[in-house]
């Protein structure tokens, strides 16, 4: 990049980049974060042992339903 350009304006091209690039990893931590801040406040994390136990219970209300006449 250097043979095409001269020395100033190559660098200030650079720079000029990395800061956008900066800004825009900004942003999309940003993002991310109130993401966060939204399914934690939604209750997303409330209950986290309960989801494991549900899939080994045995009485499903497919069951019941079959039972039915």
């Amino acid at each position: 990049m250097s043979d095409v350009l001269p020395s100033f304006v190559a660098g200030s091209v650079l720079m000029e980049i990395i800061l956008l690039l900066i800004v825009l990893g900004a942003l999309v931590a940003g993002a991310f974060l109130i993401a966060f801040f939204w399914a934690l406040g939604d209750g997303q994390f409330d209950d986290t042992v309960t989801p494991g136990f549900r899939v080994l219970d045995d009485s499903s209300s497919t069951d019941a339903k079959s039972e039915a006449p």
